[in-house]
């Protein structure tokens, strides 16, 4: 649970690494700037989506998008959400076992967007839960089985990110996967 090189980027993964912890080292100063504009959070779970297909086709992995609702345009870092949710489908592809399914669920109650994206892998244990987001967290017992190229780190980077939203983000884990839960206000334009 956590960044991972991804061996399909254009960026060579030394660069990778070296953006991850420069993000870790901006939050840790105070200094993670969001870009605030206008973001169609549905666009933004699409391309978010589009970018982690390969590594499902991959493994055989279904994504499947579920929209409750219509979602309105929100004053949001659009490149910054989409970092979170293309962390969040890397670590589901990753811990589904092979021909597995990913479903993002995107809903809103009142002027709250809820995305909660659902793997089907061993879960995550329980000892875990309270320290996941921290940086260079890992669930080993969880792993096994898993397809791991991480440092630890994209947790941290995104529950930091969704904060600056005002957000939240949370995990909930049963047996038969996990479930991150991420809960943003929707900001109108200022």
């Amino acid at each position: 649970m956590s960044f991972r090189v991804d061996p399909a980027s254009d960026v060579p993964p030394s660069r990778q690494i070296v953006e991850a912890f420069l993000d870790v080292a901006l939050i840790h100063a105070g200094q993670l700037r969001i870009a605030r504009g206008h973001c169609e959070i549905a666009g933004v779970v699409a391309a978010a989506t589009r970018l982690v297909e390969p590594a499902a086709r991959a493994r055989a992995i279904t994504i499947r998008t579920v929209e409750s609702e219509p979602q309105p345009a929100a004053w949001l870092d659009g490149p910054k959400l989409q970092q979170v949710v293309v962390n969040l489908l890397a670590n589901a592809i990753n811990h589904s076992p092979a021909g597995g399914e990913v479903v993002l669920e995107l809903g809103r109650v009142g002027d709250v967007t809820t995305l909660r994206v659902r793997d089907e892998g061993a879960g995550i244990t329980p000892e875990l839960h309270h320290s996941l987001f921290a940086a260079f967290a890992h669930d080993d017992a969880r792993r096994q089985g898993a397809v791991d190229r991480s440092i630890g780190l994209g947790l941290a980077i995104c529950r930091r990110i969704v904060e600056a939203h005002g957000g939240s983000i949370v995990v909930e884990s049963a047996a038969g996967g996990a479930v991150f839960a991420l809960h943003l206000p929707v900001v109108a334009p200022s």
